[in-house]
């Protein structure tokens, strides 16, 4: 097996480990008389419906994990994912646009909203949650017009703005994030199912939060438009909505406990890079995880790990060869709006590591986007000792026109996954035989 073959073997296998199927068989169990989800035990005797609610990339494959274990009532779901007509039975199940959300997601969002507040104190709610949530899951507020989400969603993405800001942002122009979902459901009992793709699992930035409270604020949001440069760029009606909101008229997102309410976290990042290490340990690697929970400019990070397979190779720190080292986390580029290229960070964090490992043998640096989509391309790529040769083009050209899928594409190192039907963050490996 080519060092490349193993590459793709091992990430196959971290993205397999953080499937929904695999993760609501592992974390949900049923009986007659009892539903169980990380050990909280819900009577269904006490319920006289069931709805299922869902939003975000692996929403769909999460519901038909859980229709098949829970009789479900009502439901709706929104993903990324090109569905069709059909429904799951009674969960009707919407296809919206992902990063960018559109009218589509908006339907969506307000029957979710719609079945939300539909539910009353004898209604269960089981409400799936993962990545891209935020996107999907859009319903401008007040007087807001979708184009209004769009115009600061691609602002934002291009800012260099870390995700828990962007979200900021995104709770205090909604109807239904921030924990305005859960409010809207009360009296109803909400279960809510997260597969994390957030740095830390911070649920109230995972897919912005819409069952959890919220701790920031209107002056928040408008302190990360102003650190970023965006605030005379950002619509009118955005500015006016977010300075009424700060002088009181608007009414804020929920803060303190919200009742009736049980979030639980089903998988993350550490599902995947726990097994892409067991896998690497059965083919006979010394292994080590960095983290799972590494931050920054994704060129910037890619040399960081570039000197990590130095060191490697020059010195058997911190593990010796073969060696696998794996990280996770979900990394940034900053300046790609406007640039007319797809400037993923798994590919930009490949493409920061191809000057630092120019001319070594047997040495490989990969990294993906664990949905299958870097940014707005494929999934990642990988790099060789043999690839800053290859190239067209200077890494360096590459990384500033943000347009390295073109220069990996070229030489036939992009990874093309498709979409996988999860999303818990980026996986990086580095692999030193």
């Amino acid at each position: 097996m080519t060092i490349e073959d193993t590459a793709l073997k091992l990430i196959q296998t971290g993205i397999a480990a953080a499937a929904p199927a695999r993760v609501i068989a592992d974390s949900v169990r049923v009986t007659p008389k009892i539903i169980t989800i990380n050990g909280y035990k819900i009577k269904k005797g006490d319920f006289d419906k069931v709805y299922l609610l869902g939003i975000g990339k692996a929403s769909l494959p999460m519901a038909k994990a859980l229709v098949e274990l829970v009789s479900i009532d009502e439901g709706a779901i929104v993903t990324n994912e090109d569905v069709g007509e059909d429904n799951l039975g009674p969960v009707e199940v919407y296809s919206g646009s992902h990063p960018t959300p559109s009218s589509a997601n908006v339907k969506a969002a307000r029957r979710i909203l719609e079945l939300a507040e539909e539910a009353d104190e004898n209604t269960l709610v089981l409400f799936m949650i993962s990545g891209g949530g935020s996107a999907l899951y859009s319903l401008p507020a007040g007087e807001l017009k979708l184009d209004d989400l769009i115009a600061v969603n691609e602002s934002l993405l291009g800012s260099g703005a870390s995700i828990d800001e962007i979200n900021t942002v995104r709770k205090h122009l909604s109807s239904v994030k921030g924990g305005r979902t859960a409010r809207a459901a009360f009296p109803a009992s909400v279960v809510s199912l997260v597969l994390s793709d957030v740095v830390g699992d911070d649920l109230t930035t995972i897919s912005s939060g819409p069952t959890v409270p919220d701790p920031t604020t209107f002056s928040d949001a408008a302190r990360v438009l102003e650190k970023y440069g965006l605030s005379q760029s950002t619509p009118p009606a955005v500015r006016k909505h977010i300075q009424e909101g700060i002088g009181g008229n608007l009414k804020e997102t929920p803060k303190g406990e919200l009742p009736n309410v049980h979030n639980f976290i089903l998988g993350n990042n550490m599902n995947a890079l726990e097994a892409v290490k067991e896998e690497g340990e059965r083919l006979g690697y010394n292994t080590l995880i960095l983290s799972s929970e590494i931050e920054g400019e994704a060129r910037e990070v890619g040399r960081v790990h570039a000197g990590i397979a130095l060191k490697i190779c020059n010195s058997g720190n911190p593990v010796p060869p073969p060696a696998l080292v794996i990280s996770g986390g979900e990394l940034t580029v900053s300046g790609t709006a406007g640039s007319g290229h797809a400037g993923g960070p798994n590919r930009e964090f490949v493409m920061g590591a191809v000057d630092k490992i120019r001319g070594l043998d047997d040495l490989l640096i990969a990294a993906v986007d664990t949905d299958g989509i870097d940014g707005r391309g494929k999934s990642g790529a990988f790099a060789t000792g043999e690839t800053a040769e290859r190239l067209e083009k200077s890494p360096s050209a590459y990384l500033r026109e943000h347009s390295t899928q073109e220069g990996f594409d070229k030489i036939g190192t992009s990874i093309d996954l498709g979409k996988t039907g999860t999303n818990v963050n980026d996986l990086r490996i580095i692999i030193v035989e």
